[in-house]
C-alpha cells in the first residue's frame, strides 16, 4: 500500500518577516543577491524582487570578488585590516553572531568614512567575501613588530619579522612629487615616514633650454670634435 506524501511544514510568518527584514538590511548596505541568498532563507525570486523594489534597477552581473590578493595591496590593506578588527570585535566583545556582526562592522566602518570625508574603498559584498576568506584560512590577522597592530596578511606568513605597509611604505608611495616652490616658501618635509624630500623641478609651462650649436651651427657643440676629425682624414 502506498504511503501518502507528508504535507510540507509550513513556514513560521515570524522567521519568514526576520529574514525579510534581514535581507532588506543586506540590500540596502550594497549586498549583492548572492550574498542575500547565501544568508537568508528566501527564494531567488523573491530575493531579486527585493533588489529590485529597493534598488530600483537589476542586479550587477558576474561573479562575486574571489582573489584573496587584493585584500594584500597597500591601500585596501588598511581598510580590510580596520574592517576585520572591527569584527573581531563585535564577534568577541558585542557576543554578535554571524551575518549580524558582518552589519554591524560595515555600519562602523561607513560612518566612519562618512566622518572622514572620504568614499569607502570596500564594498558590503567585498567585507563578506573578506570574513569568508578569514574562517576559510586565506587570511589571517598578523601583529606590527612596529606599531603593534595587526593587519590582513596572507595565511601562515611568518609573524616574527612582518612590518605592516603603513611603517614600511613600498617604493611607489615613497617617491617624491617633483614641483617647484614659490619664491620664499620653505621646503616642506616628506608626509610620508621614511619619504623622500621633495625635489624642485622646472615650472610648469617653461620654455626648453635652446640646444647648443657648433661652430657651423649644424648639430650640438658636442658634434664639433667629430666634424674636425672627418675632415683630417679626408
Amino acid at each position: 500500500m502506498k504511503t501518502p506524501a507528508q504535507p510540507a511544514l509550513a513556514r513560521s510568518a515570524l522567521q519568514d518577516a526576520s529574514d525579510t527584514q534581514l535581507a532588506i538590511e543586506l540590500i540596502s548596505l550594497g549586498a549583492r543577491p548572492q550574498v542575500v541568498e547565501a544568508e537568508v532563507a528566501l527564494s531567488h525570486s523573491r530575493v531579486y524582487r527585493l533588489y529590485r523594489e529597493l534598488t530600483g534597477g537589476s542586479p550587477p552581473k558576474g561573479m562575486l570578488p574571489f582573489s584573496a590578493d587584493w585584500f594584500v595591496t597597500w591601500r585596501p590593506n588598511a581598510h580590510a585590516s580596520y574592517l576585520l578588527n572591527v569584527h573581531e570585535f563585535m564577534r568577541q566583545r558585542a557576543g554578535l553572531p554571524g551575518i549580524r556582526a558582518v552589519l554591524d562592522s560595515y555600519r562602523v566602518y561607513a560612518g566612519h568614512m562618512r566622518a572622514s570625508d572620504e568614499e569607502c574603498l570596500i564594498s558590503f559584498t567585498r567585507f563578506w567575501t573578506l570574513v569568508r576568506f578569514r574562517e576559510g584560512g586565506l587570511l589571517q590577522l598578523s601583529t606590527c613588530r612596529c606599531c603593534g597592530g595587526r593587519y590582513v596578511t596572507h595565511a601562515y606568513e611568518p609573524q616574527a619579522s612582518f612590518i605592516c605597509s603603513l611603517c614600511e611604505p613600498p617604493s611607489r608611495v615613497r617617491r617624491g612629487v617633483h614641483r617647484t616652490l614659490p619664491a620664499g616658501v620653505a621646503e616642506p618635509a616628506s608626509p610620508i615616514p621614511g619619504g623622500l624630500p621633495v625635489v624642485a623641478g622646472p615650472a610648469l609651462g617653461a620654455a626648453a633650454p635652446a640646444p647648443q650649436r657648433g661652430r657651423a651651427g649644424a648639430g650640438p657643440a658636442a658634434g664639433a670634435p667629430l666634424a674636425r676629425c672627418r675632415r683630417r682624414t679626408l
